[in-house]
């Protein structure tokens, strides 16, 4: 075992005890052996788990040095500038590889989606299914751009294309839940949600979105109960409470719809739809005592 190969050793158990004290030993000995790439690579994945992408880079960078192209390093560099939410900098890195692999197809994809170029995301995804067709996660990423550029029925295709694939999942049919609403197929958008109940979901607004879908269906009791459930994820949602206080002033549950409007009140920030609601409220009460 030459000299290098037992400073990683060292560093090996090292770090699963103290990975300061081996960042120490590897800097400490790569100004000894300032050739040894193996130590620049150490040092750059400890700071890479760390989250020090920074770091990182440089010890990358170090190690590309010595190892000229090395597409795998030019990989790992680019994904430290990712996480830096660095994305022209990545995508000039991933620019220089070569290969083609699915993670470099779906990385460059999401790069390009962050600095606004959706149509370039797509047309690497729509490659990336096509090659290699592994995962189900290219398909809804494609999804969520088409959804994203309100292509909602190209959303839907993709999604019963990695449907076919892959199975059912939730997320499958969250996302067709969420296109069906927005093109108002509020039957379909309704059963995908239903589907989707049957999976753990942590979906942002799941059961307001299923909630609205069943009381466009007529299926107000169990949307009302839907949107409680959302209120108990997200206690402050003001859309939800202005849905339900709509349903029990159209029931002409007033008292229900009083009620809600003052949780509301004291759990949301002011707003003008809810002030309205609250006026509306207020005015059909004393049109009812005056009734009386």
């Amino acid at each position: 075992m030459n000299k290098i190969d037992k400073i990683l050793v060292q560093v090996h158990y090292l770090k699963k005890k103290n990975w300061l004290e081996a960042i120490a030993l590897l800097k400490q000995n790569a100004k000894i052996y300032p050739k040894s790439d193996e130590l620049y690579l150490e040092l750059a994945e400890i700071y890479s788990q760390h989250k020090i992408h920074r770091k990182s880079i440089e010890m990358y960078l170090n190690a590309l040095y010595l190892r000229k192209s090395d597409q795998t390093l030019i990989f790992k560099i680019a994904n430290n500038f990712l996480a830096l939410n660095e994305f022209k900098l990545a995508l000039d890195y991933y620019g220089k590889i070569n290969d083609r692999f699915p993670e470099l197809f779906y990385n460059k994809a999401y790069a390009l989606s962050k600095i606004g170029k959706s149509s370039e995301s797509i047309v690497l995804l729509e490659e990336l299914i096509e090659e290699f067709k592994t995962s189900e996660i290219p398909y809804l990423f494609l999804s969520e751009l088409y959804f994203s550029r309100k292509e909602f029925n190209k959303a839907i295709k993709y999604i019963e294309i990695a449907e076919r694939k892959f199975g059912h999942k939730g997320a499958f049919h969250y996302l067709k839940g969420a296109a069906f609403s927005h093109l108002e197929h509020w039957l379909n958008a309704y059963t995908e949600f239903k589907k989707a109940e049957k999976f753990k979901n942590n979906f942002p607004h799941y059961y307001r979105s299923f909630a609205i879908s069943a009381e466009k269906i007529g299926r107000t009791d169990e949307a009302i109960k839907l949107f409680f459930q959302n209120l108990q994820k997200e206690p402050h949602d003001t859309s939800t409470f202005i849905e339900l206080i709509k349903i029990y002033i159209a029931r002409d549950d007033l008292d229900s719809a009083y009620k809600i409007i003052k949780e509301a009140q004291n759990l949301t920030s002011p707003n003008f739809p809810l002030t309205l609601l609250y006026n509306q409220v207020i005015k059909k009460i004393k049109s009812t005592k005056k009734d009386i």
